[in-house]
C-alpha cells in the first residue's frame, strides 16, 4: 500500500539537496520548473506510485528545501546535484522527467552522466534561438528581481499571485496558485537564478 513520500537529503555541491521518495518499482526522477520546487509534482506522484513507479522528486539547489549557491549557477551546475541523490539512494540509474527548467537540467544530466539516465522525458523544453534566449533571460531577470523587492504592504506577494493566476488562466485551483506563490517566496537563493540558468 502506498504511503506518503519519504523525505531525505543528500550532500550536494552547495550543501544539502532535498528530495521526496515515494513508492516502489522502476525509479523516476522528477525535476521541477523554476522557480518552483519538487512539490510541483505532489498531485501526480500518488498516481505514478499506484502504477508501480518509484518517484524521486528533487528540489533543485536553491529551491524548496535544498541549499543554494552563492553565485548564479548554470544548468550544468544544477545537473551535477542529481547524481548526489542517486548515490544517496544507492541507485545506479533512473529514468528522468524534467519540466521546463527541469527539462534542461534533465537533458544536461543525460549528456554529462549518460550511464545514470535510463529514459529521458522532457515536458516543455525551450528550443530557443540565441536572440530569443537573451530576451527571455532579460525579461525573467527583470520581473524576478523586481518581485524580490519586499514592499511594506505585502503588495509584492499580491502582484506575484495575480501574475501566476493570469498565467494559468483558471486551469488550476486558486489554492494551488497560492502554493506556487509561497514556494516562490521561500527560495533559498535569489529567485532569478533558475531562469537565468535556463535562458543562458
Amino acid at each position: 500500500m502506498d504511503g506518503p513520500a519519504r523525505r531525505g537529503y543528500a550532500d550536494g555541491p552547495w550543501g544539502q539537496v532535498h528530495f521526496h521518495d515515494r513508492g516502489a518499482g522502476r525509479p523516476l526522477v522528477l525535476l521541477h520548473q523554476a522557480p518552483m520546487c519538487a512539490r510541483q509534482f505532489d498531485t501526480v506522484t500518488p498516481l505514478l506510485s499506484a502504477a508501480g513507479v518509484r518517484t524521486i522528486a528533487i528540489d533543485l539547489p536553491g529551491f524548496g528545501g535544498s541549499d543554494g549557491p552563492d553565485a548564479p549557477p548554470t544548468i550544468a551546475d544544477y545537473a551535477a546535484a542529481i547524481p548526489c541523490v542517486l548515490d544517496r539512494l544507492e541507485l545506479d540509474q533512473a529514468d528522468v522527467l524534467g519540466h521546463h527548467t527541469g527539462a534542461l537540467v534533465a537533458t544536461e544530466l543525460a549528456l554529462r552522466f549518460p550511464k545514470r539516465v535510463g529514459k529521458l522525458i522532457l515536458n516543455g523544453p525551450a528550443p530557443l534561438t540565441p536572440q530569443e534566449q537573451a530576451v527571455f533571460r532579460e525579461d525573467a531577470a527583470r520581473r524576478e528581481k523586481a518581485s524580490s523587492i519586499l514592499e511594506v504592504d505585502g503588495s509584492h506577494l499580491s502582484s506575484a499571485f495575480k501574475h501566476r493566476a493570469a498565467f494559468v488562466a483558471g486551469s488550476v485551483p486558486l489554492e494551488r496558485v497560492q502554493q506556487y506563490v509561497l514556494w516562490m517566496a521561500s527560495v533559498r537563493a535569489p529567485l532569478w537564478y533558475g531562469h537565468n540558468a535556463a535562458f543562458s
